[in-house]
């Protein structure tokens, strides 16, 4: 026969237990991101009624507290509805300043 230990009889051990991560300060924010100049344009052209056409774009700005800049992003498809998707790719054009890490 196994015997167990309810789980609450551990709490008082793991609240005590020391971490290895530093102790944070509380109300410490993380970086804020902001979308920003947001267009959206889209057109489809149908030549027979079971094939369509898409031309569809975003453009927008995204910045962030984390670094001092602003990139330029875009995605295309070509689509038609759903016109974007999880796989759209939307590159950035980054600043000079930007250093390789910031090129995700």
């Amino acid at each position: 026969m196994r015997s167990t230990i309810p789980a609450f009889l551990l709490l008082p051990l793991i609240a005590s237990s020391q971490s290895d991560f530093p102790k944070c300060t509380p109300n410490v924010r993380g970086p804020t991101w902001n979308l920003r100049n947001i267009t959206y344009h889209s057109s489809e052209v149908w030549d027979t009624p079971d094939h369509g056409v898409g031309s569809n774009e975003i453009t927008f700005s995204l910045s962030s507290t984390a670094r001092n800049f602003v990139a330029n992003c875009r995605g295309a498809t070509s689509n038609v509805p759903p016109r974007f998707s999880e796989r759209t790719w939307f590159p950035c054009v980054m600043p000079s300043i930007a250093i390789p890490s910031d090129q995700a």
